[in-house]
């Protein structure tokens, strides 16, 4: 333990499984108070017991980001519990299309992962921004993708999405930099999680298309929140970091 984060309050949304736990789990390490908040009550509290378990200090908070009045009532507790808040990762998102013959150009699908992957981000960050307004600083780490500076066949929606998120990272940096908050976007691309784990594509087939020869792990997507988050990426706001092992530039 670095101790970098040492009483540092750290929200990671979508903390029950995949980037968020490995996220809020390496955050905890580095001494962080971590606020885990998922839809997904009992592996919310599991994350939350894992950190506990081994001797980091988490909360955790149901809530359901694609309704306004349940991220109110989340940041209500927050501001109640704590009163601070140093960084946060609005992780949380939703992959609904299956590809380019299924669900492509559904509008209902469209509602729906728009709902999570850019009202919920949208939202969540008003919050954080008037908690970090009123301190004097503060992080802010929104989970893009590779999809988010690319285009993805048949996942019009969850493209979009990722787009959108870059665009209210940029916006929100441009804006909030005066004023010591940075705001910077993790862009991902194929990552060993529930996503990954639904992919009808053989896994060869994936590896082969990065000249990495490797598919990205949680911890590397938590090793760049936590850098983008700590002192170090002091002068980095409004970027979006690829985490692609080389994908974009082959």
């Amino acid at each position: 333990m670095s101790d970098q984060f040492l009483d540092k309050v750290v929200l990671v949304t979508g903390s029950a499984s995949g980037l968020g736990r490995a996220m809020a789990e390496a955050f905890a390490v580095e001494g962080a108070i971590v606020i885990g908040t998922d839809l997904d009550s009992s592996e919310g509290v599991n994350t939350a017991a894992r950190i506990q378990a081994a001797g980091g200090r988490s909360h955790y908070f149901l809530s359901d980001l694609r309704r306004e009045d349940s991220i109110v009532d989340l940041f209500q507790k927050i501001t109640a519990e704590y009163g601070v808040l140093d960084c946060a990762v609005n992780n949380a998102g939703v992959e609904l299309e299956t590809g380019p013959n299924l669900g492509q150009w559904n509008s209902d699908i469209m509602r729906s992962v728009w709902a999570v992957n850019v009202m919920g981000v949208f939202h969540c960050m008003q919050h954080e921004l008037t908690l970090m307004r009123a301190q004097g600083h503060g992080a802010i780490v929104n989970l893009s993708s590779v999809a988010g500076v690319t285009g993805a066949s048949g996942k019009p929606a969850y493209t979009a999405s990722k787009h959108a998120v870059i665009g209210l990272t940029k916006a929100a940096a441009v804006q909030f930099g005066p004023e010591n908050i940075r705001v910077n976007a993790i862009c991902p691309s194929v990552t060993r999680t529930k996503m990954f784990e639904a992919q009808d594509i053989p896994e060869k087939v994936m590896i082969d298309a990065h000249p990495s020869r490797r598919i990205g792990e949680p911890r590397d997507v938590a090793d760049a929140a936590l850098w983008l988050c700590s002192e170090k990426a002091r002068n980095v706001t409004g970027h979006s970091l690829l985490l692609d092992g080389g994908y974009m530039a082959s």
